[in-house]
């Protein structure tokens, strides 16, 4: 009999033989990236691997808590008997009254109460832990403000940006009123019943009493955009500070089917928090008209000819100062700002590449109709930028943050110029195709099927294969060498 005791960040594993920690191990270890290049891993003192499964002398065979579903069912599959004993502490942080909704207004969608009734089942092998997988625009904040309200417990919704901070807290106040939420971050330490905090700030100040007062006073925490525990410290410590009973992750990109062994970092995701619970998909918002059908413009670029495999070499030279590239792109924006009277979206992702766009784009004589925002633009003259979009005084808008959390609903034609690989950013960019007023001819996407290099060639068909894997665009192929007009 194998036994899992349950606790508030780690599992106790008792009555494992060698083979089966083995097992454990083969399932709950990854091969990181680049790790051949360590000296450590050339002096055969490192195994080039992160094992989430670890023993001690003081605390015995160890797993990080999300895991024990994973594990349980490894070893069942086995055929070895599994108990599982829950010792995490009760969920006793409650709230003194009951959180109410102010806001009867708000559309409601019946996947979000199913989505709400998936996260509280008190039924699964680890109840109150697990990830929602929802689709850019299906309301997955207000999924959780239903949770938090049906759990009444005092919570914490983790974010990683001011806007989003800014962003949910004032969603959380319209619901739940200014007196029941507050914030932590941006200048701020004013923690509530729903306190909206950001994670550079509680890691940078992990270490003091007051945050660890605020991590310890919480019964609920929720990660906003989980896929950020694949890889940033800031995060795990953040989690790995609370003992809160509930923990749950949400983003639109949660991958957890690695193809390749450097890619099972995504284990992470599932060790903080726990097992996917519900997904609501891209697809299912299209068919019930939260989000509108797309059509995604396939843009072959043949030349000219980038040689090499160096990523580096490749993306400078075949996207970044790649002058045929940029022209397409510049042209697909000014006819469609122009003569379609369109909102057009241009996103890269070096500096330089930005700036190779305006001068694309100056080039195609509408230069004075762009504004570009990037990293370095200061709160104030970003939101001047946006609002100029979106009253259409400049309806070109370029720039390198539109990614996560970043919501302009005027968009109607994105050109994704950034290359990569990246399914996140790929899918992250679907947040722009939200029924509006100004989209009554839906919206469009242009990418470049980068055939001028091998390896641009390569990330080209990982993005193409990400857009079929929502099964709700349609595709065009937008080929300039055989007369094709945007």
């Amino acid at each position: 009999m194998i036994v899992f005791r349950v606790g508030d960040v780690k599992t106790v594993i008792e009555g494992a033989d060698r083979d089966t920690m083995r097992a454990l191990d083969a399932r709950t270890s990854y091969r990181v990236k680049g790790s051949e290049f360590s000296p450590s891993f050339r002096n055969r003192q490192w195994d080039g691997k992160i094992h989430l499964l670890r023993y001690s002398a003081r605390y015995g065979l160890r797993l990080y808590t999300g895991l024990v579903p994973v594990a349980a069912r490894l070893l069942r599959n086995r055929g070895q008997a599994v108990e599982i004993v829950d010792e995490r502490r009760p969920a006793d942080r409650v709230l003194d009254a009951p959180l109410p909704w102010l806001d009867d207004t708000m559309e409601e969608r019946d996947y979000q109460e199913d989505a709400v009734a998936a996260l509280t089942d008190d039924s699964r092998v680890l109840p109150g832990r697990g990830m929602l997988k929802a689709a850019v625009r299906s309301g997955k904040t207000v999924v959780i403000g239903k949770t938090i309200r049906r759990l009444g417990v005092r919570s914490i919704f983790l974010v990683h940006r001011e806007r989003l901070l800014k962003q949910t807290a004032a969603l959380y106040r319209r619901l739940f009123g200014d007196d029941r939420v507050g914030v932590v971050g941006d200048g701020l330490f004013e923690p509530a019943d729903v306190t909206v905090a950001s994670v550079p700030t509680l890691h940078a100040r992990r270490k003091t009493k007051e945050v660890r007062r605020l991590l310890k006073s919480v019964d609920a925490v929720f990660a906003d955009e989980c896929h950020h525990l694949k890889d940033a410290a800031t995060w795990k410590s953040v989690m790995t500070s609370s003992d809160a009973r509930y923990k749950f992750g949400m983003s639109a990109t949660i991958y957890l089917k690695a193809k390749r062994p450097s890619e099972r970092g995504a284990i992470w995701l599932q060790a903080l928090t726990g097992p996917l619970l519900y997904t609501v998909s891209t697809r299912t918002l299209t068919e019930r008209g939260v989000l509108l059908k797309a059509t995604v413009h396939v843009v072959p670029v043949h030349g000219p000819v980038v040689a090499g495999t160096d990523w580096h070499e490749a993306e400078r030279d075949g996207i970044a100062l790649h002058e045929h590239r940029n022209r397409l792109a510049a042209l697909i924006a000014r006819v469609h700002a122009v003569d379609k009277d369109r909102k057009v979206l241009l996103i890269g992702r070096r500096h330089d590449h930005l700036e190779a766009l305006m001068d694309a784009l100056a080039d195609e004589g509408v230069g004075h109709l762009a504004a570009r925002v990037d990293g370095r633009t200061a709160g104030a003259a970003r939101d001047e930028a946006v609002a100029r979009f979106v009253s259409g005084e400049r309806p070109i808008l370029v720039g390198n943050v539109f990614g996560e959390g970043v919501d302009i609903p005027a968009i109607q034609t994105v050109i994704n110029c950034e290359g990569g690989r990246d399914r996140k950013n790929t899918v992250q960019r679907l947040r722009n195709l939200t029924p509006d007023e100004g989209k009554k001819d839906g919206v469009d996407v242009f990418d470049f099927a980068d055939l001028h290099n091998r390896v641009l060639a390569a990330h080209s068909r990982h993005r193409l294969a990400a857009y079929k894997a929502e099964r709700c665009f349609d595709f065009r192929v937008l080929d300039f060498s055989k007369g094709a007009t945007p």
